[in-house]
């Protein structure tokens, strides 16, 4: 089995990802609303907003769109998805704001490097980036986002977590398999098979990739790492939202 992030790193799995995998991942309209809604709860105009582990932009563009005056830094350890990621921003970037692309690979110690000096920011999401990376990365990851993050911002965590057992496992799979063999059959009449879709499903490569945690366990870590009122707002199979927010000084 290949636990290997770097697999984000092909141009050809991007590229499949962005165009058909994101878009048909169940409740992914409702995780994008949720997430722009909490980014704005707590600062109606937040100035600088983190969008960490980019990817194609799935979050970070909504964010934009809701709150074009935000200075927004994407960041991925993907140069193929932030090839994407730059595609769109042409496509809708009005240039009142400053849009910054950061190419750092996190599961490294240095990834800090490159970022702009003294950088802190008012919003930080990350949507599945963690659950790639081994779990004292994780919170090595954890203990930094807290130093980007502003006195009183909010961070809001979107991941795969590890299932409670089999039957929860095998539950997330099949609801996942419907809703891409739905929403593929919406963009293209050809999958009439639903076995087709499941074959895809199953035999995708970035799977083998997955070093999943705990619900608990993250939520544990953001606790040491010195965040407060940590709060669940999504759980379902095994996909989470949660938050929590940096002391104010």
């Amino acid at each position: 089995m290949n636990n290997d992030h770097n697999i984000w790193k092909s141009q050809s799995l991007s590229d499949k990802f962005v165009q058909s995998w994101r878009i048909g991942m169940p409740f992914a309209l409702e995780q994008r609303n949720l997430i722009a809604y909490l980014v704005n709860k707590d600062n109606n105009f937040p100035e600088r907003i983190l969008d960490f582990g980019s990817g194609g932009g799935f979050l970070g563009l909504e964010l934009l769109k809701r709150n074009p005056d935000s200075d927004i830094t994407y960041l991925d350890c993907s140069d193929a998805m932030l090839k994407q990621l730059s595609s769109e921003l042409t496509l809708v970037n009005t240039g009142k704001t400053k849009q910054n692309v950061v190419l750092a690979d996190y599961s490294k110690n240095d990834w800090l490097c490159a970022m702009p000096e003294h950088s802190q920011f008012d919003a930080i999401v990350c949507g599945f980036s963690l659950h790639y990376i081994p779990d004292d990365r994780k919170q090595a990851v954890y203990r930094d986002i807290f130093d980007l993050a502003a006195p009183g911002s909010r961070i809001i965590i979107l991941e795969h977590i590890k299932p409670a057992n089999a039957s929860e496992a095998q539950l997330h799979d099949d609801y996942f398999i419907e809703s891409l063999y739905r929403t593929f059959n919406e963009i293209d009449h050809s999958f009439k098979e639903r076995a087709l879709v499941e074959k895809m499903y199953r035999s995708r490569p970035q799977q083998h990739a997955n070093l999943l945690a705990s619900l608990g366990s993250h939520l544990d870590w953001l606790e040491t790492v010195g965040f407060i009122d940590i709060s669940v707002h999504m759980n379902i199979y095994q996909f989470s939202i949660f938050s929590a927010v940096k002391p104010r000084a």
